[in-house]
């Protein structure tokens, strides 16, 4: 059974087959956890509009809750440079993420790094550099959870870093 709204978006890629409708319809497929679907609707997307960021990005994020890590960074490396402020954030975010996953966490770090220049508030941006540093930099690591903990004071996982550091 499909709910209400994703048969409405589906339909609309049927009638009208525009890279928006498929990326509002994998969005929705992602969220109710139906990977495959959702991959194939951004591939779609992408397909009908290769400059669209957000077909990308999507469906980079569903690749990531995939396990498809490399396919995920491919899949950003397909966003141009000139893309909104907001969606480049998200982009470096998943890219970060991705690279973690891979194990490149040079690259990552740098992923992270790029997030937080762009949105000083980004907390999760910073524990992840945290995360990344605390086997090389414990100074760095420890900062970097502190600045998460500064911008939410109940982020436990940050609190959790810095005693183990302690």
């Amino acid at each position: 059974m499909k709910p209400p709204r994703l048969r409405c978006w589906l339909r609309l890629t049927e009638a009208r087959p525009m890279a928006g409708f498929y990326c509002h319809a994998g969005g929705l497929l992602k969220g109710l956890r139906r990977y495959e679907e959702a991959e194939a609707a951004f591939r779609s997307a992408r397909e009908l509009d290769p400059k669209m960021p957000l077909a990308s990005i999507g469906l980079a994020a569903t690749l990531i809750e995939e396990d498809k890590f490399a396919e995920a960074v491919d899949a950003l490396d397909a966003v141009g440079t000139i893309i909104a402020h907001d969606e480049k954030v998200l982009a470096h975010e998943l890219r970060g993420v991705a690279l973690m996953n891979l194990e490149r966490d040079a690259e990552a770090l740098q992923s992270f790094r790029e997030v937080v220049a762009l949105d000083p508030g980004y907390d999760e941006a910073f524990y992840h550099i945290g995360s990344i540093l605390k086997a090389s930099d414990q100074a760095g690591a420890k900062w970097a959870f502190m600045k998460a903990i500064e911008l939410d004071d109940k982020y436990a996982a940050a609190h959790r870093e810095v005693g183990w550091i302690l």
